[in-house]
């Protein structure tokens, strides 16, 4: 069952989400093993992130290998962050 997956991320700005986006190479190398979207932007005091993943299971092996490294290459480190994940009941698209 598909999920959605929501996350804060306090402090990060447009420039280091652009450069998390740049170390993955997003434009570049293949979408993830059940990828199926990403929405990312500004809120008032960092930056949020929801994606569509297949899995949960998607999601965290994505960031194990790939997301956890393009953060701490960004940073410096792994910024704090704890995913939500909620079902997704219903998908319809314009």
């Amino acid at each position: 069952m598909a999920v959605g997956m929501l996350v804060q991320a306090p402090g990060v700005n447009a420039e280091g989400y652009d450069s998390i986006m740049q170390h993955l190479e997003w434009e570049t190398k293949p979408k993830p093993q059940g990828f199926v979207s990403h929405y990312a932007g500004p809120t008032g005091d960092g930056w949020l992130v929801f994606d569509i993943w297949e899995s949960q299971d998607d999601f965290e092996r994505f960031s194990e290998e790939r997301l956890f490294p393009a953060m701490q290459a960004a940073f410096g480190e792994v910024p704090d962050m704890s995913p939500k994940f909620i079902p997704i009941h219903n998908q319809d698209h314009a």
